[in-house]
């Protein structure tokens, strides 16, 4: 969060959502489990410079009351999101291989790559040493 905001939201979360999507397009290009799961979990760096920004820049943007009237909202979004992410990729597993999931996924995460460009970009003032 605080690497964050000194650098920029739209930055981290560009780059956040890039690293899982080519990672899912690689992986769906391999057929050895081990490499494929060696390169998912390098995909988990982006996930990880996702998950501890969302909600920083939820509060960056967010002004005092609002936060009260939406943080609820914006959580129960947040698990809504996780069921899904796992149940859809799991009954797509009874119709399609696996390469064709992770290229779906790639596609997904391309898309949000790009529309993490058109959020308003925070970055903090850095506060001066006296």
């Amino acid at each position: 969060g605080k690497v964050a905001g000194k650098q920029g939201y739209k930055k981290i979360f560009f780059i956040g959502y890039l690293i899982p999507g080519a990672c899912a397009a690689l992986a769906s290009l391999f057929f050895n489990i081990y490499f494929v799961m060696f390169i998912l979990i390098l995909a988990s760096i982006g996930a990880a410079m996702l998950e501890s920004t969302t909600e920083s820049y939820f509060f960056d943007i967010s002004k005092g009351k609002d936060e009260q009237r939406f943080y609820a909202p914006y959580n129960t979004a947040i698990d809504t999101g996780g069921i899904f992410g796992r149940l859809l990729p799991s009954l797509f597993l009874f119709l399609f291989d696996i390469k064709y999931i992770l290229i779906i996924f790639a596609i997904g995460t391309f898309i949000l790559a790009i529309l993490s460009l058109t959020i308003r970009d925070v970055v903090e003032k850095r506060e001066k040493k006296k």
